[in-house]
């Protein structure tokens, strides 16, 4: 079996057809989610892009690579954490990536990424020398559909990343109006870089009052073009499916979709980046496409985290070495051997203050960090329950505190377990955050 990874950056399930969302924004992925497996409970660990891709390599949790933080100045040990990519390479598999993240970040350059690959193309590097702008998935295929050419006659795995969702919110012209009903002209689109300038943000990420109720149609205006991103993305994909089929390797190959985090629309006053561990940033799809190899339409609810795709990428390829992983395969959930994962997801965020997160299917605790940055006009302790509160408008932390306390124990326990296992080290989120490195936007 070959196996490939997409991942479009700061796509977030809630505004995805196959997701329950109203407009039809993703065709393509729904046919996929139809033809194979989609987790409705599945979850990023972050709410930026470093942690969240170590954690997807490296099968690991962010408090054990460290990486908790997009451009905070730590390096992944190399020593003791291996990427998968390095496990798969040594199993006989061609590796490539078309990607940018061993490149990409104001400060840092998560170059660890970049380990394990055969043929890594650099699109930051590309667009440096040839004045272009690569980041869109169909820009992506172009580059990746002659790699697929070279290997199709033998077993590979394949990573490719995209930042069609992440703003500006730049999709082709075809698909640019599709989503929005009304009136554009004269209208600010807030998701431009220029735009963007226009919103005057306070540190926290929220908007000044002026901003806190915009005409409602430059919002909407916003959100369609990022619907519009998602739909590009979209068909980009079905692309990518097209190309396996005319290729003949369709039948032999999974592919796999899912996001390193969400995206703000305008919830909790934050409009158009990823604050906090709230579901709009935090809930992210994962949808497993190979009609040969299992079941289709399946929808499952188990929990599912970023740190189970390596494992199950492993699994997958056949690979038994996934002793180090602290996730768990997804294959026996997929193929119906098993019926639950986790009770409890874990994330965490470090703008505009450092927060942790424990999540049940039910309910979802969040908390600030002693000795971390933290906004003084938020709470400290928020509960939700997503069940009867999806987009987290009701903190009910003072109605519920047994089941506050019991999550809260649960998180602790938690930490100090991993904390454990790394004797003499400090809690990163509180290490980092005393260098400074958790103080700044992405």
């Amino acid at each position: 079996m070959n196996v490939i990874l997409v991942v479009i950056d700061t796509l977030r399930a809630k505004n995805m057809s196959c997701y329950g969302y109203a407009k039809k924004t993703s065709s393509n992925i729904d046919r996929m989610a139809s033809e194979g497996v989609l987790f409705a409970n599945s979850f990023g660990h972050a709410n930026n892009t470093h942690p969240t891709f170590t954690t997807i390599f490296t099968g690991v949790y962010p408090i054990t690579h460290r990486v908790v933080r997009m451009n905070a100045q730590y390096y992944l040990n190399h020593d003791k954490i291996k990427m998968m990519t390095e496990l798969i390479r040594g199993a006989g598999l061609t590796t490539l990536a078309v990607d940018n993240l061993a490149t990409a970040g104001r400060f840092v350059k998560a170059a660890w990424l970049k380990r394990g690959f055969d043929v890594y193309i650099d699109y930051s590097e590309i667009n440096k020398k040839e004045n272009r702008s690569i980041r869109r998935l169909f820009e992506i295929n172009e580059l990746a559909f002659p790699l697929l050419e070279e290997v199709k006659s033998k077993p590979f795995f394949m990573f490719l990343h995209s930042w069609d969702t992440h703003s500006p919110y730049n999709p082709r012209e075809q698909f640019k109006h599709m989503w929005y009903e009304g009136d554009p002209n004269g209208r600010i689109n807030l998701g431009s870089r220029e735009g963007r300038k226009t919103l005057e943000k306070k540190p926290t990420g929220r908007t000044t009052p002026s901003m806190k109720q915009p005409d409602p149609r430059d919002v909407e205006y916003t959100i369609a073009h990022y619907d519009a991103t998602i739909t590009d993305a979209d068909a980009a994909l079905g692309d990518l499916i097209t190309k396996l089929q005319e290729l003949g390797i369709a039948q032999d190959t999974m592919v796999i979709l899912t996001s390193d985090h969400g995206e703000n629309l305008g919830e909790h006053q934050i409009f158009f980046g990823h604050r906090w561990p709230y579901d709009d940033c935090i809930y992210i799809p994962m949808v497993f496409w190979c009609p040969k190899y299992i079941p289709q339409g399946k929808r499952i609810e188990a929990i599912a985290q970023q740190v189970d795709l390596a494992p199950t990428i492993l699994e997958l390829l056949g690979i038994e070495d996934r002793a180090l992983f602290e996730g768990h395969s997804l294959v026996d959930v997929m193929k119906g051997r098993a019926s639950e994962t986790y009770k409890y997801a874990r994330m965490h965020a470090t703008y505009p203050d450092v927060r942790r997160a424990i999540r049940t299917k039910q309910y979802k605790f969040i908390k600030t960090i002693p000795g971390c940055p933290y906004e003084p006009d938020w709470p400290k302790r928020e509960l939700y329950d997503m069940k009867s509160d999806p987009n987290e408008v009701k903190n009910i932390i003072d109605n519920a505190p047994d089941i506050a306390t019991e999550l809260e124990s649960e998180m602790d326990r938690w930490v100090a377990e991993e904390l454990s296992k790394q004797p003499g080290w400090l809690d990163p989120l509180i290490e980092q955050a005393r260098h400074g490195w958790l103080t700044y936007e992405n």
